[in-house]
C-alpha cells in the first residue's frame, strides 16, 4: 500500500520565477525614477509638442521617428513664422530629442541646420521674456484681509502668505516648506529650502535664509506641530 502525497495548486517558485519577478520590480521602480526626472507638467508639455510635431510631419507627408535634421528644421521655421515664441520651440525640440531617443535612434537635435536655424529664430524674434510680476506689499495684504483668521485653514494661509512674501519664496519652493525647515532664532525664522526651481534635484540646499518674525506668528506654527 502506497501513500499519495497531497497534491497543490499552488506554483511553485523556482530561481526562474523569483528572477523573473524581481526583474519587473526592479523595471516598474525604475519607471517611477524616470517619470520622476521631470515634473508632470513638463510631460505633458513634451507629449504636446511631440502630437504638433507629428501631425505636421503627416501634413508634410515626412517621417516624424526617425526625423531627418532637415524636417526637424522645417517644423521649427514653420512654427517661428506662426509666431511660436523661441522658448517654445526649445522645448519642442527637447521633446523631440526625448522621442528619438526613448525609442533607441540617433536624435537629429545636435544637427548643425537645426542649431543655425534656432539661432536665426532668436536673433530675428521680437519676442521678449515674460516674467512674472512679483505681487507687492499692497496686494498681499488684500490677500491676508480676506483670511479667515478663526479657522485652522485660516491661520495656516495667513502664515504661508506672509512667509512667502517676506522671503520672496517661488511657490514651488513655498508648498513645499515643512515644519523642519524652519528654525525660530532671535532675528527671526532660518528658513532652509531644499529645493527650488533652478535646484530640482536638490544638490544645493540654501539655508540661513532669515525671516522677520515680525511678520508672521509662532502660535501658528506652533499649532501646526500640534
Amino acid at each position: 500500500m502506497t501513500t499519495e502525497l497531497p497534491k497543490t495548486t499552488e506554483p511553485v517558485e523556482t530561481p526562474q520565477t523569483l528572477s523573473s519577478v524581481a526583474i519587473q520590480e526592479a523595471a516598474a521602480d525604475a519607471e517611477v525614477f524616470a517619470t520622476a526626472s521631470r515634473a508632470s507638467s513638463t510631460w505633458r508639455a513634451y507629449e504636446s509638442d511631440w502630437r504638433i510635431f507629428i501631425v505636421w510631419c503627416q501634413a508634410m507627408d515626412l517621417a516624424a521617428l526617425p526625423a531627418a535634421p532637415a524636417t526637424v528644421a522645417m517644423f521649427l521655421a514653420s512654427e517661428a513664422k506662426r509666431g511660436t515664441a523661441p522658448s517654445t520651440l526649445n522645448r519642442r525640440l527637447s521633446a523631440i530629442r526625448l522621442m528619438h531617443l526613448g525609442a533607441r535612434v540617433v536624435s537629429p537635435h545636435n544637427a548643425v541646420e537645426i542649431q543655425e536655424v534656432m539661432r536665426g529664430i532668436r536673433r530675428l524674434s521680437t519676442r521678449g521674456v515674460v516674467k512674472k510680476e512679483a505681487a507687492v506689499d499692497a496686494q498681499i495684504k488684500r490677500m491676508v484681509d480676506t483670511v479667515d483668521l478663526g479657522t485652522y485653514q485660516g491661520q495656516r494661509d495667513r502664515a504661508l502668505l506672509l512667509l512667502g512674501f517676506a522671503g520672496a519664496l517661488r511657490r514651488s519652493e513655498l508648498v513645499a516648506l515643512d515644519l523642519v525647515h524652519l528654525k525660530l532664532s532671535d532675528e527671526g525664522f532660518v528658513v532652509t529650502i531644499a529645493k527650488s526651481k533652478t535646484d530640482q534635484e536638490g544638490l544645493w540646499c540654501i539655508q540661513g535664509h532669515r525671516v522677520d518674525c515680525r511678520i508672521l506668528s509662532a502660535e501658528v506654527l506652533d499649532d501646526e506641530a500640534d
